[in-house]
């Protein structure tokens, strides 16, 4: 997959965003029609839990696509998209143990580092770029925006609703409890979710359109 322009991301994000949104329509209008139908809001509620996971997980990697694709050489990046860059090689020089293996790795490193990236997005679990564990909380959330140096501040006051709310129905609905969800609940959470996805889309949209993925963009704006 290639994502080399800004017209391309955020076609890109739009193409990832449309068939979801259009799923959760649906289940908000079928909610609407039968408020008491307690099967389908309990499933519905997976979905939108599915809906909001799946997106960041595909713009989170877009975004990392998107700037790995930009002829730019490794070292000039932000630390975290250079964390990103060599965690496959990091995990196996980890996992050897040796004190060879960790040599090497700095080796590939400082050889790596002032090449553009040229590592190929495989979209299968624990091959992608960015992962969410199939448990996206607000922590692993923070984690993947901090990774790559994507502000904060939209999801802040979120942080208590994603875990209490969103992923804890989720999981007791996932794990066979015995849950309901109201029409009005269900309502909520779907516009929430709906809310929270647009505002990851804009955050990423608009790191690539400034630049935040280079060292150089945070180096002027901290001597302004």
């Amino acid at each position: 997959m290639k994502v080399r322009t800004i017209e391309k991301l955020q076609d890109k994000l739009q193409e990832e965003m449309s068939w979801r949104r259009r799923e959760i329509i649906q289940m908000r209008m079928r909610a609407r029609l039968a408020p008491k139908d307690l099967t389908s809001l309990r499933a519905g509620y997976l979905l939108l839990y599915s809906s909001w996971e799946g997106y960041i997980r595909s713009a989170a990697n877009l975004y990392v696509i998107f700037v790995f694709g930009r002829n730019v050489a490794v070292s000039k990046l932000v630390e975290g998209l250079q964390a990103v860059y060599f965690q496959q090689q990091f995990s196996a020089a980890q996992n050897s143990k040796t004190m060879v293996s960790l040599k090497d790795f700095f080796y590939e490193v400082r050889r790596q580092e002032i090449l553009t990236p040229h590592r190929k997005y495989v979209d299968k679990r624990e091959k992608r770029f960015i992962n969410t564990a199939s448990n996206l909380n607000s922590k692993r959330l923070n984690d993947i925006l901090q990774l790559l140096e994507l502000p904060t501040e939209r999801f802040l006051l979120k942080e208590n609703w994603v875990d209490t709310n969103l992923l804890r129905i989720r999981n007791e609905i996932a794990h066979g409890e015995r849950i309901s969800v109201s029409q009005v609940e269900f309502e909520n959470t779907a516009v929430r979710v709906t809310k929270m996805m647009d505002d990851f889309s804009n955050v990423v949209l608009s790191a690539a359109e400034s630049r935040e993925f280079l060292k150089s963009t945070r180096l002027n704006r901290r001597a302004v």
